[in-house]
């Protein structure tokens, strides 16, 4: 605190002096600050005219009246141990609640410094700073932490940010990390006691760290699924949604995303990607399945080109149902299972015997349409996937109304099977990193 000693200041009850120079006293009435100037009682002897703003009492008011009378009684203990006992207690540096004349209060900043006084005792001089509104910012922007808090520590899963290194360095975790992981977020966070990269089993960090380090290279999000070792030993599955986040001159800064357990799930549909042909449904095909098809399909366009055969092209579709995740989240296993049954059997409704198709267990839908004439097919189908999901999948008592991100491609070229999947897959990422709730129909030609 800078000591205000130099102002020549006279007792206010000597003739209501203060400074003796008009420049002085012009300079002093200025400040934002009330000058303040005691005895080693607290009895007040000297205030600027800004006091009034503050109390509504003018400084001849004031004079000779103890500085208690006008701080809240329930802030009396700060200062009573410097008011009370003898000098030197060093100096006052407190936050204090006023109450002025009118019965208004609010938040004061007290920074007193000992000084002698014109008659040779000691006292203190200093500065008087009204901080109530920032106090009330405070107060807002804390209310506000802790309601996002609330609300991040209430997910059903881990809320991240981390470096980009192979430890997942953590520089914040929500509270869900101990459902997650089993261990509190000051273990993880800066690798206390470990890091989170430590948790995923070995045989998936190399998939993990490629898939993000493609993802930052394309300036996209990511999502991931893969397992982790839990506290205790017990191997969980997670599914993981991250994007880079990045400074103004576009250096990147860290990651940022939600993981959440889906073990359940995957224990739950291990028999259905184990078969070999079909779903539980019966309707729905593997991955592997589809995968097949695609491949002959190509084989088949691909033998007609030769021959020079007019042969209509195919489409490839990929289906991802935006706000799905959450409702799979907090619903329960048998909503679940009946939801993806839901979200087969109205997409299956636009589509002839000849079409096939594959759902996981996040709901992301591959669709192969044998036959497509041209890319308007394929524009027309995708609008009429999205008026399909227009009215909300009803299951018992539960409305859920979904959206769509859709990528569609229409092939009538040689194309690689994997190639042409990913391209799908790809087309409808960049449909959900654009809002989603839309569609995206590109052509493999050639």
């Amino acid at each position: 605190m800078v000591r205000i000693a130099p102002l020549n200041l006279s007792k206010t009850g000597d003739s209501a002096a203060g400074p003796e120079s008009s420049e002085e006293s012009r300079l002093l009435h200025s400040l934002p600050a009330v000058v303040l100037q005691c005895s080693q009682e607290g009895r007040i002897l000297f205030v600027s005219d800004n006091w009034f703003d503050l109390t509504g009492c003018d400084a001849a008011e004031s004079a000779g009246q103890d500085l208690l009378d006008f701080i809240l009684p329930e802030d009396h203990s700060l200062l009573r141990e410097h008011f009370s006992g003898p000098l030197p207690l060093g100096p006052v540096n407190n936050t204090l609640r006023y109450l002025s004349r009118e019965g208004r209060s609010g938040w004061i900043q007290l920074n007193l410094h000992e000084t002698a006084l014109a008659d040779g005792s000691g006292g203190y001089i200093g500065l008087v700073t009204d901080i109530t509104d920032q106090v009330g910012r405070e107060a807002s922007l804390l209310a506000q932490h802790r309601t996002l808090s609330g609300i991040l520590d209430d997910l059903p899963g881990m809320v991240f940010r981390c470096r980009n290194d192979p430890d997942w360095t953590m520089e914040y975790v929500s509270r869900g990390s101990v459902a997650l992981t089993g261990y509190r977020p000051g273990e993880i966070i800066n690798n206390r006691r470990l890091s989170y990269g430590s948790l995923i089993v070995p045989e998936d960090r190399e998939k993990v760290w490629n898939a993000v380090q493609m993802a930052i290279h394309e300036q996209r999000g990511y999502d991931l699924d893969y397992r982790i070792e839990a506290e205790g030993g017990d191997i969980r599955h997670v599914w993981e949604r991250g994007k880079g986040i990045y400074s103004a001159s576009n250096d990147l800064l860290g990651l940022e995303g939600f993981i959440t357990d889906i073990t359940r799930y995957r224990q739950r549909f291990r028999p259905l990607r184990a078969a070999d042909l079909y779903l539980d449904d019966g309707v729905s095909l593997t991955r592997p399945m589809l995968s097949d098809r695609v491949r002959h399909r190509l084989q088949r366009l691909e033998r007609d080109l030769r021959n020079g055969a007019s042969q209509p092209g195919f489409g490839l579709v990929c289906i991802y149902f935006d706000n799905l995740g959450i409702h799979l989240t907090e619903a329960g296993d048998g909503v679940h299972a009946r939801m993806l049954e839901a979200l087969v059997n109205r997409t299956l409704s636009l589509c002839t015997p000849a079409d096939s198709l594959h759902i996981d267990v996040t709901g992301q839908i591959l669709l192969l349409l044998d036959t497509a004439p041209d890319r308007g097919f394929m524009a027309r189908f995708a609008k009429g996937l999205q008026e399909q999901f227009f009215d909300p999948v009803e299951i018992d008592e539960l409305q859920i109304l979904l959206t769509l991100s859709i990528g569609a491609v229409w092939c009538e070229s040689r194309e690689k099977t994997d190639a042409l999947m990913a391209y799908t897959e790809e087309c409808m990422r960049r449909v959900h990193e654009t809002g989603g709730n839309g569609w995206r129909v590109s052509a493999m030609d050639g």
